[in-house]
């Protein structure tokens, strides 16, 4: 079984370079504008999609028999081209890339592994548990939901430390 693509176009192809090729550090994507810092936060987390539904497929190669991986391969190859093609400012999308935009600023300690955690866990999850349609709206909710419970923590335990309001 072939893992599906995402169509490419220049723009995409600019966007992989900036958000794969590159380490990104929160200094690094703070000091983006912020229509750059938005494309590319949501082209990291469509290619992170994307490779989940890759390594689903070598899953599905090696598990025949387990039509849940196939499940969730379809469910994320659909997720990936609905979140490419959401625009910035759609309402999910603008939610997620503002707690991200919270997370940079609060980039202390385990927050970052953390973040990742979170979205490697919704992103594997996604489609294999019970059939999704793509659609990013439920996803992007609880992605957020989870993201947004860990910065504020972070951010009160700031908040405690120095007197900083975030």
């Amino acid at each position: 079984m072939q893992s599906p693509r995402v169509p490419s176009g220049e723009n995409r192809e600019q966007l992989i370079d900036v958000a794969i090729r590159q380490i990104l550090t929160p200094r690094e994507i703070s000091g983006m504008s912020a229509h750059r810092r938005r494309e590319v936060l949501r082209a990291q987390l469509v290619l992170a999609v994307e490779n989940s539904a890759e390594w689903r497929a070598r899953k599905a190669e090696r598990h025949h028999d387990d039509e849940r991986n196939i499940s969730s391969l379809r469910s994320l190859a659909a997720l990936a081209k609905r979140l490419e093609a959401l625009p910035v400012n759609n309402l999910h999308l603008a939610a997620y890339i503002e707690i991200m935009e919270r997370a940079v600023e609060v980039d202390k300690g385990t927050v970052p592994h953390d973040i990742s955690n979170i979205e490697l866990q919704c992103i594997l999850r996604y489609g294999f548990d019970y059939p999704q349609d793509g659609n990013p709206a439920p996803f992007l909710f609880v992605l957020t939901r989870e993201i947004t419970d860990l910065v504020e923590e972070e951010e009160e335990r700031i908040k405690e430390k120095t007197g900083e309001v975030y």
